[in-house]
């Protein structure tokens, strides 16, 4: 899923990877979920630049209700592949901002303020 390769910087064939593979289960896994109308996502692949780990891309597996559940949700786009994407990028944003929170300490940053607006959700200015 080249969009997720974009959205690690690389845009290019990676020469040299490491990889991780996810388990023979995962068709299965997928198969009941999507019988049982569930909602499903799983991490099939992940490579990452052997000469360089901090680039790397994620490949992901999904079912119509884990789609039909972000759109509920508000995610949007004109395909389920975009739909999944806004969602992963929104997730890989809350991981670094909420990495970055760690380690800002009042009066270290005055450019960034955050807001807790309740329900998990937080405004960040």
């Amino acid at each position: 899923m080249e969009f997720f390769k974009k959205m690690f910087g690389k845009q290019e064939k990676l020469e040299k990877t490491i990889s991780a593979q996810t388990t023979k289960n995962s068709a299965e896994a997928k198969a009941l979920a999507t019988k049982n109308k569930e909602p499903y996502i799983e991490v099939i692949g992940l490579d990452i630049d052997a000469n360089n780990p901090v680039q790397g891309a994620f490949e992901l597996d999904w079912n119509e209700y884990f789609v039909q559940e972000l759109k509920d949700k508000g995610f949007t786009g004109p395909s389920d592949e975009e739909v999944v994407d806004a969602w992963f990028n929104q997730v890989c944003k809350n991981v670094a901002l909420s990495t970055w929170e760690q380690y800002n300490t009042e009066g270290r940053s005055g450019f960034i303020q955050t807001t807790d607006l309740g329900d998990g959700r937080k405004e960040v200015k």
